[in-house]
């Protein structure tokens, strides 16, 4: 298993939600100003997709990263300015 912080460094809070094809499920709600979730993912299950979506905002705005992104990244990191939210990853450091 893998751990990948979800953080908000937005002035709205996230809900994040876990499925795939479609259908997901409320998994937290992050805080807003630094909050953060920690999920944990397996390598070697099957593909999932986590929707993070910004409460209190005009609909669409919402991201989904996948299982693999989650694998790759150390942490995910969901930003404002001027409005617009961006999702900003960083990746883990190699074990080589």
């Amino acid at each position: 298993m893998v751990t990948t912080k979800i953080i908000n460094r937005t002035t709205k809070p996230l809900k994040l939600k876990v499925g795939n094809n479609r259908a997901f499920r409320d998994i937290a709600t992050i805080q807003k100003d630094g909050g953060v979730h920690e999920v944990s993912v397996d390598p070697n299950a099957t593909y999932q997709e986590y929707c993070i979506a910004v409460l209190d905002a005009v609909a669409g705005k919402q991201f989904v990263v996948n299982s693999d992104e989650c694998v790759d990244n150390q942490s995910i990191t969901i930003v404002e300015a001027d409005s617009k939210f961006n999702v900003v990853k960083e990746p883990r450091q190699s074990q080589a």
